[in-house]
């Protein structure tokens, strides 16, 4: 019996020291949200999901800003809800070296399109008038109202 103590006392120490998990580096990312004027958006939450299903939410300070502690090394996709828009789809890699960041736009949510209606100085409708209207990306879109004065932009 004495001469399995240490044979035990050495598997039992083996196993202590196999079972401990490794700690993983942890990497930080730092967000800064904006309006497109370029004015810190506070209260925003802010969401960043990993492939492994990973997900945290933080809300951005008065200054626009939310922070994420000890990711994991890798990519995420990085998201933001504003009370008047959203933006994201922006992949940022995170390191366990340095920092990353990411400064990310709200855009205002607008709707898909909307009816056109031009009125003259006596707030009578426009049949015939030539309306033109920009879209997100600057393009222009122009139109005629109909016989009633209105015309339908669905194309914004």
């Amino acid at each position: 019996m004495q001469s399995l103590a240490p044979a035990v006392a050495l598997l039992v120490a083996l196993s202590g020291s196999i079972a401990a998990p490794a700690a993983q580096p942890a990497g930080v990312l730092e967000a800064s949200v904006v309006d497109p004027y370029g004015a810190p958006v506070a209260g925003a939450e802010v969401t960043v999901r990993s492939v492994s299903g990973y997900r945290a939410v933080a809300r951005t300070d008065p200054s626009g800003r939310a922070r994420f502690d000890a990711l994991v090394a890798g990519s995420y996709p990085v998201d933001v809800q504003a009370d008047f828009g959203r933006a994201g789809g922006v992949d940022v890699v995170v390191s366990d070296v340095a920092s990353s960041a990411v400064r990310l736009v709200v855009q205002p949510d607008v709707p898909a399109g909307f009816v056109a209606r031009p009125l003259d100085p006596q707030g009578l409708a426009l049949p015939g008038a030539v309306v033109t209207a920009a879209g997100p990306a600057g393009e222009a879109l122009e139109a005629v109202t109909g016989f009633r004065g209105t015309v339908p932009l669905t194309d914004l």
